[in-house]
């Protein structure tokens, strides 16, 4: 029913190569077997940050753990002797919104992470996408402004270079460097803090200037992103997680106007955009949803 009876929480420590990080996972299971008897045929739901094939279970690029192409499936129902599913973590997040959070009672959800990256998932008609080998919906890649800003991913103008963590920083910075007075320079000196999505985020809600013109550019672009999917995919709830949700009306705000703006009337009509409910929840609950998938 979507209700946590048991939790075991242990550091990922993936400089100790991947039997260690294999090893500790069987521990947490094994805790929460324990503490919940569950059966020996119980499934485990696996949710992994990085792009998963849902027919050979290999894990195509996990920056964060050090892992390429990794039999992530079959070596972890070796190590668990149970059946396993796995899948990328914001797409787990997006099934555990739809399943248990903002989108329950729908059947057509897009879940947008928002924090140092941008990660999406979208379930359409109570199934989730995941393309043919595990890389589709990859929202943050959708290039939003022709010769925009260079993108991590080595392109240009994609919709993570005006959203994410690192690029409302730099924004922010860009705006500080040209001279602009604000308040985040008198915070960053009295904490001895640098610069970051937090402060932004604090000086905006003080009536900052330079704060505020960031994170409504961030939203605006958010929002004309938003309409781009919501063109594609048509669904009755827009639930955006990650750590920008703090920012609030500051960013939603702006994020609703240009969706108003940009999509067509027909597809705005009974559309919701709202923060995620689940917050680190939700990759949880997902990875249980897809284990429980047939």
């Amino acid at each position: 029913a979507g209700r946590i009876i048991a939790r075991q929480q242990t550091p990922t420590q993936p400089e100790h190569g991947v039997d260690a990080v294999l090893d500790r996972i069987a521990e947490a299971v094994a805790g929460v077997v324990r503490a919940t008897n569950l059966s020996a045929d119980t499934p485990v739901g696996v949710a992994l940050p990085g792009p998963v094939n849902p027919r050979t279970g290999y894990v195509g690029l996990a920056p964060n753990l050090g892992w390429e192409d990794l039999p992530i499936r079959d070596l972890l129902q070796e190590k668990l002797q149970r059946p396993v599913v796995a899948g990328n973590d914001v797409n787990t997040a997006a099934l555990g919104e739809w399943h248990y959070g903002v989108g329950r009672g729908t059947r057509h959800l897009v879940f947008l992470a928002v924090g140092t990256g941008l990660g999406s998932g979208v379930v359409v008609d109570g199934t989730l996408l995941v393309g043919h080998e595990g890389l589709a919906t990859e929202a943050g890649h959708m290039v939003i402004a022709l010769d925009g800003p260079p993108c991590h991913c080595g392109g240009r103008g994609c919709l993570e270079a005006f959203v994410s963590g690192w690029a409302i920083e730099l924004a922010a910075q860009n705006l500080l460097d040209s001279g602009r007075p604000s308040l985040l320079t008198d915070l960053m000196r009295q904490r001895g803090e640098r610069l970051s999505g937090t402060l932004i985020t604090e000086a905006a809600q003080q009536g900052d200037a330079v704060a505020t013109e960031v994170l409504a550019r961030a939203g605006h672009a958010l929002g004309m992103a938003v309409a781009s999917l919501v063109h594609l995919f048509n669904p009755e709830v827009v639930a955006i997680g990650g750590g920008v949700v703090a920012a609030g009306p500051l960013l939603f705000d702006p994020v609703r106007a240009a969706v108003q703006a940009h999509a067509m009337a027909a597809f705005t009509r009974h559309l919701q955009i709202v923060p995620s409910a689940l917050d680190q929840d939700a990759g949880l609950l997902g990875a249980a949803v897809l284990a429980r998938t047939p």
